[in-house]
């Protein structure tokens, strides 16, 4: 049995600030958020892995929540 501690990678699920575990499924919350110039959300630099219940550590990578808020009907075209 491998006693390493299992590292993923897993997108943030924008407006709730949760990672889907890759391996259980289960929602593990990213503790805090910051936006960049961008307007991407990220895991603040301090609380970038997090730990799920069955062990894995996740590295949480950015949401764009302006693609969320307006469906596309509603988004104005210039």
């Amino acid at each position: 049995m491998n006693d390493e501690p299992n590292f993923v990678r897993a997108s943030m699920v924008p407006m709730e600030w949760t990672v889907e575990c890759p391996v259980c499924g289960a929602a593990v919350s990213v503790p805090e958020v910051e936006e960049d110039d961008a307007g991407i959300w990220h895991a603040a630099r301090e609380h970038c892995i997090v730990e799920c219940e069955c062990g894995v550590y996740i590295e949480p990578y950015g949401a764009n929540i302006i693609e969320c808020r307006d469906p596309p009907w509603r988004q104005r075209r210039w």
